[in-house]
């Protein structure tokens, strides 16, 4: 996880092996696939942008399209 952006690197060092992680306003998806390939998590995102959700994806990231402030409550 050593080619993640430094904040992001703080974050993953406080998620367990294993977890399971809903990552809201994911981006491309760096994040849950760093911890995907180092720790085993499963991860969901939810992100606004159309450019970073295809780019999440194209990572074979489970991410959605959508605005944290008005679709987060039809999340499951």
């Amino acid at each position: 996880m050593s080619t993640l952006r430094p904040d992001l690197a703080i974050i993953a060092g406080t998620i367990p092996a294993g977890a399971r992680v809903l990552d809201v306003g994911c981006g491309d998806g760096a994040l849950m696939a760093a911890l995907r390939d180092a720790k085993g998590i499963d991860a969901r995102g939810l992100e606004i942008e159309s450019a970073n959700v295809a780019s999440a994806v194209a990572r074979g990231l489970a991410v959605v399209q959508g605005d944290a402030d008005t679709d987060l409550a039809d999340y499951p």
